[in-house]
């Protein structure tokens, strides 16, 4: 996923890595901000669309609207706006 101009998160599943790695997730979380609702709700709906695993439903927060999603690896994604 492409951040902002020269900034990429990419997420790898464990049992591809090369070298191995014995880490796994669960122990961590990832918080991506959007910076607006109307990008917020089209990646809620395309990640649904696709099957992603939902830790929480979107819901607001003292920090704003916000939803968890799991990767292959449990590992926790927090997608918020703050608007």
């Amino acid at each position: 996923m492409d951040i902002a101009d020269n900034v990429k998160v990419t997420l790898k599943q464990a049992d591809t890595l090369e070298p191995t790695s014995s880490v796994r997730g669960g122990g961590a979380e990832l918080s991506l901000s959007l910076p607006q609702r109307g990008a917020f709700n089209r990646l809620y709906e395309d990640w649904k669309s696709k099957g992603v695993h939902f830790l929480q439903e979107p819901k607001e927060a003292i920090y704003g609207m916000n939803f968890v999603v799991a990767d292959l690896d449990n590992h926790r994604i927090r997608v918020f706006v703050s608007e």
